[in-house]
């Protein structure tokens, strides 16, 4: 999540880290259906409640000798105020590999 609120997709080929600023603005408590979708061919594709937000061709390949994982993170670009804490909290993760 970036400082303006809007969610980034970071992806990386083994070589370069790429990032794409989305469409997508999130909302405190709000819950997201989120879907991360790698083509094997470099083309990744974020989903956010089953609509397309943010698109790179910069990521991994099929068949290259990296690590595939997935990373969430959260940007602070303020001060945390009593209360106001930010968090990413995930529920019900499915993640499928298609060799």
């Amino acid at each position: 999540v970036a400082g303006t609120g809007a969610m980034q997709l970071l992806v990386h080929n083994g070589t370069t880290l790429s990032t794409v600023t989305s469409s997508f603005s999130v909302t405190n408590l709000i819950s997201y259906d989120l879907n991360i979708v790698s083509d094997g061919a470099g083309n990744v594709t974020l989903y956010v409640n089953g609509s397309s937000v943010a698109t790179s061709s910069g990521g991994p390949t099929a068949g290259v000798s990296n690590a595939q994982y997935s990373l969430f993170e959260v940007e602070n670009i303020a001060t945390i105020t009593s209360g106001g804490a930010q968090s990413i909290q995930l529920t019900d993760y499915f993640i499928q590999v298609n060799a």
